[in-house]
């Protein structure tokens, strides 16, 4: 079975940030909830090793499936550019869940209207290029993540 890390390198009200890297050579940046103590739909989850499978959601298709999650149910890996705190007035396209995509940025509410941003926040971009070209590495096949 495959390993898949990732180093979380920051976290605060606009997300947690990190850097993904495979045994096979594929890297990307990665954007989580900030760390709420697991809450559910508030919070990153846990460190820790998980095991990942290729399955079926009902809102995002085909994805992975972080599984083995304490207290935490659908945990998946999909595409999303913002992970902010809600309670502290910052946007989120996530409830638990972990994106991956090309790089930090800072986006700015005239570029995505329909999340009626009222400020500039950091997140991710090129999140569903990113995963398309992750599950490629893998081909859709299981992998161990560690999360540091």
């Amino acid at each position: 079975m495959r390993t898949v890390r990732i180093k979380r390198q920051e976290s605060g009200p606009e997300g947690t940030f990190g850097v993904l890297t495979s045994d096979g050579g594929f890297s990307c940046v990665t954007g989580e909830l900030p760390d709420r103590h697991n809450q559910n739909n508030l919070s990153s989850i846990p460190k820790g090793t998980y095991r990942c499978r290729w399955g079926q959601s009902p809102k995002y298709g085909m994805c992975y499936h972080v599984e083995g999650v304490p207290g935490r149910s659908d945990v998946l890996i999909h595409p999303a550019n913002l992970m902010g705190d809600v309670q502290a007035g910052k946007v989120t396209q996530l409830h638990g869940c972990i994106a991956l995509g090309k790089a930090k940025e800072v986006f700015q509410p005239s570029a995505v209207p329909q999340l009626k941003m009222t400020q500039p926040q950091k997140g991710i971009s090129g999140s569903k290029k990113t995963v398309e070209e992750f599950v490629a590495h893998l081909g859709q096949q299981e992998f161990q993540l560690i999360i540091e």
